[in-house]
């Protein structure tokens, strides 16, 4: 434990709180105890129920992130394709914009709080 004179330690490490949430959209497993019925959907290839435009925080605001080394998350995602066509995806994070709760579906909360913050892959 150090006092005021950290700057005489060079392995101190500061800690800066997220000031946004960042997230991707991707589609969940419905549950009806989790998501919104309106938003379920039957996926077209797995036949399972879904539930669409959920959004998946990986920072939120608020969340301690080092400044001297990089935070790293590791997170599975599962995607299908068909057999014919293209085998590219695009997973657009989104950072998001207002102080108010943050939302957990995509689709019902569309009003200009929310920015492509990074294209991914």
């Amino acid at each position: 434990m150090y006092g005021i004179e950290k700057n005489d330690y060079k392995d101190v490490s500061i800690l800066k709180t997220s000031p946004r949430y960042y997230g991707m959209v991707l589609e969940q497993s419905f549950s009806g105890s989790k998501h919104d019925p309106q938003y379920q959907y039957r996926h077209p290839i797995t036949g399972k129920a879904m539930a669409l435009g959920h959004l998946t925080w990986l920072v939120c605001r608020g969340d301690l992130i080092p400044s001297d080394k990089p935070r790293i998350e590791q997170w599975e995602f599962e995607f299908n394709f068909r057999d014919e066509g293209a085998r590219t995806l695009e997973l657009p994070l989104y950072e998001y914009l207002d102080d108010d709760q943050v939302p957990q579906n995509f689709e019902i909360s569309q009003g200009g709080k929310f920015l492509v913050y990074r294209q991914l892959l």
